[in-house]
């Protein structure tokens, strides 16, 4: 069944998605997520073709390479995260073809290759101030030109943790 599934409609009620639910869902270009999901487990929507991704305000955690692409099946166009973000996992990204990423300002850890081979990513806003840890090679491999936004108050502090994350000389850094 799962090599045929294009779509996933969740019911309002759920607030977790299981480790590797529809990872591998070979098909799946679709997921509507109900508003009381909190958190999404490891490799839960690993390997599928899910195009453009919508997360409700209420997701706290996204789980390790829990929308890792393979090489072959990277298709995301666009992506919004939650409001409530605070925890983005090792590989959580990793891959993906979206051009533009809004950091939310809740966020407080990122992690290892989280957006790694996401080499049409040309610009990221970076709106949270409360950032303890950008994970190494968080930031590899997107596009060469690209630019990061960071907040001017964590300028120097947000310029050292990305820069430390072995990061395209061509990326910029600027502080707005």
């Amino acid at each position: 069944m799962s090599r045929k599934v294009k779509k996933v409609v969740l019911k309002k009620g759920v607030e977790r998605i299981g480790h590797n639910a529809f990872g591998g869902f070979k098909k799946l270009k679709s997921v509507k997520f109900p508003k009381t999901l909190k958190q999404i487990d490891a490799y839960a929507f690993c390997d599928t073709q899910i195009r453009n991704l919508q997360l409700p305000d209420n997701v706290r955690v996204i789980g390790d390479d829990a929308f890792e692409a393979d090489m072959i099946s990277g298709n995301m166009k666009t992506i919004k995260l939650s409001a409530k973000l605070k925890t983005i996992g090792k590989w959580a990204f990793s891959e993906q073809e979206f051009t533009e990423l809004t950091i939310p300002s809740n966020v407080e850890k990122i992690g290892s290759h989280a957006f790694s081979g996401c080499q049409s990513l040309d610009k990221i806003v970076i709106k949270s101030k409360k950032l303890k840890k950008i994970g190494s090679l968080a930031f590899a491999t997107i596009a060469q030109n690209a630019v990061i936004y960071v907040p001017k108050e964590k300028e120097q502090e947000y310029h050292e943790m990305i820069t430390a994350t072995t990061i395209s000389p061509e990326v910029q850094i600027i502080a707005q």
